[in-house]
């Protein structure tokens, strides 16, 4: 809804070129500099960096392990 009402909605759109800018252009504003209230002022960028960090630490953490498993007991952690 936010997309159309506040980019498209209004807009006088010389081609399909100049509704894909305008569009990359209201995505990468709203992800990366917008801040939302449901998020407690981030943007959505902030949140997915956030989790993106913590998903890495945890992904690590499992790697290690195997290989630690699999140099004991020569099988993986199930």
């Amino acid at each position: 809804g936010h997309l159309w009402r506040e980019c498209l909605e209004g807009a006088r759109l010389r081609d399909i070129d100049d509704a894909r800018t305008r569009v990359s252009l209201y995505v990468g504003h709203y992800n990366h500099q917008r801040p939302h209230s449901a998020l407690g002022g981030l943007v959505p960028a902030d949140r997915f960096f956030e989790i993106a960090h913590d998903l890495r630490c945890t992904l690590e953490k499992g790697v290690e392990q195997n290989a630690l498993e699999l140099a004991l007991r020569g099988r993986p952690v199930d």
